[in-house]
């Protein structure tokens, strides 16, 4: 295939209408049978790409952007307009810098935020609806697993800000 091609719903309406390159897929948008835009792609080059998926009312849902064929950024938002998730991966896509998470209110429910690159450490917080702090502690990337493990001190806080209990962790394994 080369160049651009269409399908359509069985009323004539638009289903997908994409570009092509010598076969490869460079870019498209899928419609809603309604006519709405449900989703869109676009190919920066070989290695980039971004991505955007929309509510049947127009709203944004998703947006990704893509790095070597995988996602280096997403951003999802809620039917509002609201942010509802957010993640960021390092530059070669081994681990997050951080992800977040909001409520339907639009204020912050948990992140996680690299706080130490060296060590792959970070910063872990959830946070009551008020935004009063919940949880806080420190997770350490573990590269041979592909995982996060709870370290060091951890602390949970009552809705008032006091602490409510401490816990201590040694690589994910609680002291």
């Amino acid at each position: 295939c080369n160049g651009w091609f269409e399908d359509a719903y069985k009323n004539g309406q638009i289903l997908h209408k994409g570009y092509y390159s010598d076969g490869q897929l460079q870019s498209y948008k899928n419609y809603y049978p309604i006519g709405k835009i449900e989703r869109e792609f676009y190919s920066i080059d070989a290695m980039f790409g971004e991505a955007k998926i929309y509510y049947d009312n127009g709203q944004l849902k998703s947006q990704v952007k893509y790095s070597q064929g995988s996602p280096s950024k997403w951003t999802d938002y809620y039917r509002d307009g609201k942010l509802q998730y957010e993640e960021k991966m390092n530059k070669t896509l081994d681990y997050y810098e951080y992800h977040k998470y909001n409520y339907t209110s639009g204020t912050v429910q948990k992140e996680t935020v690299l706080i130490d690159k060296k060590k792959l450490e970070f910063v872990f917080t959830e946070y009551y609806p008020s935004g009063a702090v919940k949880v806080i502690g420190t997770k350490l990337f573990i590269k041979e697993g592909n995982s996060y493990m709870d370290h060091g001190e951890w602390k949970y806080f009552d809705e008032s800000g006091s602490v409510s209990k401490t816990e201590k962790y040694d690589r994910g394994v609680k002291l």
